[in-house]
């Protein structure tokens, strides 16, 4: 049940790591506090007059509604935009779907367990806890390593998607100076 419970949280932990490293960032005219969101807000890139926004993508400026671009430019922004609000919500269905699933796993085991124990002769506790450890630890180390395989190709996944974005989207901001990320670990 450990294992389970480990991957479960590891699960859990890749899944609260952002989906989007994208935020949009405006000051309310109403109230002069400064805004973010992981979502672009309706007026965003719609041709409506709205406030300043600035999109930061991984700490990086990546579009600052300031800087005037063509009706195509504009319209690709947004599209982009809604567009990547769909998929980050895919994706967190995704990840409930799987958070559901290995929720019901540790379950079906946890009762399993609880049967097990209740029709099984008594054996010494210190057997069945040397025994245990020397059984899961290869397949715990196992997916570890899977798991750490896949967050590896998903940071990859959202390196390249921001490089691409970035080299395409915006030739007016590329000389942008980029913004301090001052999150723990950066």
């Amino acid at each position: 049940m450990s294992m389970l419970k480990n991957i479960f949280i590891l699960i859990l932990i890749a899944g609260t790591y952002p989906v989007s490293a994208r935020m949009y960032q405006w000051v309310d005219p109403g109230t002069g506090t400064t805004q973010l969101s992981g979502k672009p807000p309706a007026w965003y890139r719609n041709g409506e007059k709205g406030p300043r926004m600035f999109v930061f993508e991984n700490g990086n400026v990546i579009d600052d509604t300031g800087i005037a671009v063509n009706e195509d430019q504009r319209e690709m922004l947004r599209q982009q935009a809604l567009i990547r609000v769909e998929k980050d919500k895919e994706a967190a269905k995704r990840e409930q779907l799987e958070a559901s699933r290995l929720k019901a796993v540790m379950e079906r085991k946890r009762k399993s367990e609880e049967q097990r124990e209740g029709t099984e002769v008594a054996e010494p506790e210190a057997k069945t806890q040397e025994a245990e450890p020397a059984k899961d630890q290869p397949s715990k180390e196992k997916n570890i390593e899977k798991m750490q395989a896949l967050i590896r190709q998903w940071e990859q996944l959202q390196t390249e998607n921001a490089r691409s974005l970035v080299g395409s989207e915006m030739p007016a901001a590329a000389g942008s100076a980029p913004v301090k990320d001052s999150s723990p670990g950066n």
